[in-house]
């Protein structure tokens, strides 16, 4: 698994705060109980080429379909997964945004690329105790520049959810993609690998240099 780049918090780290916002009236008490109420997040979890980007700038966040699935943790520092194809020359970076509902930035970051194809393993540190907050929803994107002032932009939101039956989504994606980065040649993990995309409806990924 050469083609790897793990971006992990010191103090100071690659990505950054979570806020937790202010409490409003008869607010939730968790992001479960909040979203079972609500229809999915919506936004965009695959590059589409933009005018002035080539069409092999399409990364893709490893998430489920914003259109029809939340992607909550139950981690306070989640971890989030990205895949990058090969890139132009002139593309060696991108930029992860967290901002809350009012859209005040929480943090923002450049990440260096190397212009390998492989995945992106953003981590969400602790400093200072700034954590993800139960009940809240936060807003990410990761945008790669392109030529002309353009950008490829992927965007959605994410909570954290304590309550559910289910292991959720980012920490499922986290646990599959680490062991099969750090396992390879592993049959079981190839093989949890691939369901994973299968449940996350990339199939786009199965054959994709890791």
């Amino acid at each position: 698994m050469k083609n790897f780049w793990l971006f992990v918090p010191m103090m100071a780290a690659t990505i950054g705060l979570i806020l937790p916002l202010p409490a409003q009236e008869n607010e939730p008490t968790s992001v479960w109980s909040m979203v079972l109420g609500r229809s999915a997040p919506g936004g965009r979890r695959k590059g589409a080429a933009s005018r002035g980007c080539s069409p092999q700038v399409t990364p893709i966040a490893l998430v489920p379909d914003p259109a029809k699935a939340w992607a909550l943790t139950s981690s306070p520092t989640p971890r989030f997964w990205f895949y990058l194809p090969q890139l132009p020359p002139q593309i060696r970076s991108a930029e992860f945004v967290l901002q809350d509902t009012q859209d005040n930035d929480i943090y923002r970051t450049t990440i260096s690329l190397t212009g390998k194809a492989g995945l992106v393993r953003v981590a969400v540190p602790n400093v200072q105790g700034k954590t993800l907050d139960t009940g809240r929803t936060y807003r990410w994107t990761f945008q790669v520049p392109c030529e002309q002032n353009s950008w490829v932009v992927l965007e959605s939101h994410t909570g954290r959810d304590t309550e559910g039956k289910t292991t959720p989504w980012l920490d499922k994606v986290d646990t599959v993609a680490s062991q099969v980065v750090a396992n390879p040649q592993n049959v079981e993990a190839r093989k949890a690998w691939l369901k994973l995309l299968q449940e996350l409806e990339l199939p786009e990924l199965a054959k994709a240099p890791l």
